[in-house]
């Protein structure tokens, strides 16, 4: 999976669109895509009216494990779930130790295989045995096309209220309107182009049209407040010449 577009994403949800829609515009016009391309290097199409950018699911898989002392299952953070799967997936190793992001500041050591739990538990620690105290799953994750802030494409995740409604589209329903907080000042409406009948680690589903609306405004009675609520003028410390102030005064 090196080039897998989850190499690429990015959780900053704060875009610098407007700063690239003009270069974007040009280049579509010269570029083309290869078949060695990567899904996330579609071309996001601007126009004046609306901002059309590609949708894509992946399956993502996730780590927790049950806090003896806490008496709760918890989730492992992404650099440490990232650590875990490749050790998990590279097979080479039968345990590992992560240091917990906790309030003990502890560390912990995974065992991925549970005839091991007998030989390392005498160790002391804190020790999490897969299929008992450590269990991983495998979740879909959806995102959206989003600009990073040098113009290059990069990946957001959607909202996690967002998750739940793309996931419960079905075939008799491929359009929704929502609004995001990757979004800002924007209204979106999905539009499903791949029903994803056999899932697959990654692939592209559909269509987001971004409708921009002007950032909302200060109200009027703020404005007024602005114009005549009277301002100080420090005239020890300010930039104005003594001359140009007694002027002032005398007319």
């Amino acid at each position: 999976m090196g080039a897998s577009i989850r190499n690429m994403f990015t959780f900053n949800k704060k875009s610098h669109r407007s700063q690239q829609k003009q270069k974007q515009q040009d280049k579509s016009r010269e570029s083309s895509l290869s078949p060695s391309s990567s899904v996330a290097s579609f071309s996001t199409m601007s126009t004046s009216e609306q901002d059309i950018r590609g949708i894509f699911r992946t399956l993502e898989p996730y780590w927790s494990f049950y806090h003896p002392q806490q008496h709760y299952w918890c989730h492992f953070d992404m650099d440490q779930t990232m650590a875990l799967e490749q050790h998990y997936q590279g097979g080479r190793t039968k345990h590992m130790t992560l240091a917990l992001h906790d309030e003990s500041g502890s560390s912990c050591t995974v065992h991925f295989y549970q005839q091991q739990q007998q030989q390392q538990l005498k160790d002391g620690g804190l020790h999490f045995v897969m299929g008992k105290t450590l269990h991983r799953t495998v979740a879909p994750v959806w995102w959206f096309e989003q600009d990073l802030p040098d113009g290059s494409k990069g990946m957001c995740r959607f909202e996690h209220k967002n998750q739940v409604r793309l996931e419960a589209l079905s075939e008799d329903r491929t359009r929704l309107s929502l609004v995001d907080s990757g979004l800002e000042n924007a209204s979106t409406t999905v539009i499903m182009t791949s029903n994803g009948q056999e899932e697959q680690q990654e692939e592209m589903r559909g269509l987001l049209y971004v409708h921009a609306h002007p950032p909302p405004m200060h109200s009027l009675d703020q404005k007024l407040q602005d114009i005549y609520s009277p301002s100080t003028i420090n005239v020890a410390t300010g930039p104005f010449d003594m001359a140009i102030l007694q002027r002032r005064g005398s007319i």
